[in-house]
């Protein structure tokens, strides 16, 4: 059953700080995601952004064709996330402007697709997490991927093989700070409110944020930021 209570979100947070094994995600980790973002279909692994070969870290329930050497072909949601980088869904049943991804979901049957990652610092690789049979609504799905993900990135940053190249700068307090803010899901307008600044403020030091830390975006910059240590959550 599907959990929006923050206390849920909190403890899911500080497992991924404190997992130290694949073992662990598996048997800690993973129970607390499935209840969050409920789904029957789970898998992560690196996609190489120049060929988009995905190798596989985990893979729960996906067709094994589905997420194979062909992965471009049969799931065109990478490509896509690959260009956007934003959290992606598709839901059963729903009109899709991509007649592809359509029906590479009814061929494998893959129910409300979901997709996000974070890409390396390096720009040369990104890691992805998929989930399949996802049952809950898409903003919702969209909210929960842009606020866990950063976590997700961060537990296997540390037990995986990814690259923790430093920032080009270390945060000043006040950026650190509204990172963390960011982190737990607030808008600009409310961390304006709770520091007394201005919402453009705010995003003024977003913007340098991520500059400073080479990242993409937010997600990206937060999930840096945590690998580094420059944040607590």
């Amino acid at each position: 059953m599907e959990s929006n209570d923050p206390h849920s979100i909190t403890d899911f947070v500080q497992a991924c700080h404190t997992v130290s094994s694949l073992p662990d995600f598996r048997s800690t980790i993973y129970d607390q995601l499935q209840r969050l973002i409920p789904h029957a279909m789970f898998a992560f692994g690196t996609v190489c952004l120049s060929n988009l070969i995905l190798k596989q870290s985990l893979n729960i329930n996906f067709p094994n064709e589905y997420l194979g050497p062909n992965v471009s072909q049969t799931c065109p949601e990478i490509r896509q996330w690959v260009r956007e980088e934003r959290p992606l869904y598709v839901a059963q049943g729903q009109g899709h402007s991509n007649t592809a991804a359509a029906s590479s979901l009814a061929r494998y049957k893959i129910r409300n697709l979901a997709v996000h990652g974070v890409t390396e610092l390096n720009r040369r690789q990104a890691c992805l997490f998929l989930f399949g049979g996802v049952d809950v609504f898409r903003d919702e799905v969209e909210n929960k991927l842009q606020l866990l993900i950063p976590h997700l990135y961060f537990a296997l940053a540390k037990i995986g093989d990814f690259d923790r190249a430093p920032g080009r700068g270390l945060l000043t307090k006040r950026e650190a700070e509204i990172l963390e803010w960011i982190c737990i899901g607030k808008s600009n307008s409310e961390i304006g409110m709770i520091l007394g600044i201005s919402p453009w403020t705010v995003k003024v030091h977003v913007s340098k944020t991520i500059e400073k830390l080479n990242a993409s975006n937010r997600c990206h910059a937060i999930a840096i930021a945590m690998h580094q240590g420059l944040i607590e959550v």
